[in-house]
């Protein structure tokens, strides 16, 4: 059982203000994994980077959330059975209008609540335009805090508006 979950990120520039925004947002309760399984994931980002200025000033290389910007559960409706739910969350980004030399990246910073165990994810991994598996756990686990960082931000980007949307996957195994 699968079941999938879009967040969206943009990343936008004007060449009049020299100003960046990223946003990540994130919405409610999505669904059911064939009556079983739950996702949720609750929060999002808004960060305006300063305008530049003065000349020799440039953005910073990279913006790091924080540590509990957005959260993640895995939940099952089986009552009694979810002593054996196991699950996994892959992720991956589905590009709108981004930049090659921007690059997202998320970790787990918190195990959230719940029984059960939960293993992997709390490092920084890239989020790319495959999906890769990101951490796993058993039984249910509610609001498990996520923190996000975007790499290669430059004046040499042109100017406009970027966006992609970062898309979780829950299975079921």
């Amino acid at each position: 059982m699968i079941e999938k979950f879009k967040s969206y990120i943009k990343l936008g520039s004007s060449i009049l203000q020299n100003c960046l925004l990223l946003v990540i947002g994130n919405l409610g309760l999505i669904g059911i994994l064939s009556g079983q399984a739950f996702i949720n994931v609750e929060g999002n980002w808004n960060y305006a980077i300063s305008p530049i200025v003065e000349a020799g000033n440039d953005f910073s290389y990279e913006y790091t959330s924080n540590p509990a910007q957005v959260y993640l559960s895995a939940t099952t409706s089986k009552g009694k059975g979810n002593g054996n739910f196991r699950w996994s969350f892959s992720i991956h980004k589905e590009d709108i209008f981004w930049d090659a030399a921007l690059q997202l990246f998320v970790k787990r910073t918190g195990n959230g609540n719940g029984g059960g165990f939960i293993q992997g994810g709390t490092a920084f991994q890239e989020i790319s335009n495959n999906d890769n598996f990101f951490f796993s756990g058993k039984k249910s686990r509610a609001d498990i805090p996520l923190q996000f960082q975007i790499q290669g931000v430059s004046v040499l980007i042109p100017s406009g508006n970027y966006a992609t949307s970062v898309v979780y996957t829950l299975r079921e195994e």
